[in-house]
């Protein structure tokens, strides 16, 4: 049987057990400037495109990002993804 534990205190909060307000996860807003290996000029140039977070970039494809940085930023998405991956886990 899995359990969701938002659906743990949902169920809380409907029997008046817990008053607390539970904010919904959402991953956190990283700016692209704390992945590691980005660079000074990287970040600039994505924000042209309003990808300012490392989820943002780490939502698109391999083809999509070397077509905007070249191989060096096929490198990078992936160090996006396992970021993103590990916060994931993290608060499981």
């Amino acid at each position: 049987m899995n359990f969701n534990i938002f659906d743990i205190f949902n169920q809380q909060m409907q029997k008046g057990q817990e008053k607390k307000q539970y904010k919904k996860f959402q991953p956190k807003k990283i700016p692209l400037e704390n992945l590691p290996g980005i660079g000074r000029h990287t970040p600039k140039a994505l924000a042209k495109y309003g990808i300012t977070t490392i989820n943002q970039f780490a939502q698109f494809e391999e083809a999509e990002v070397v077509a905007l940085l070249g191989k060096s930023g096929a490198k990078l998405l992936g160090t996006a993804k396992a970021y993103q991956n590990h916060q994931h886990l993290s608060l499981a």
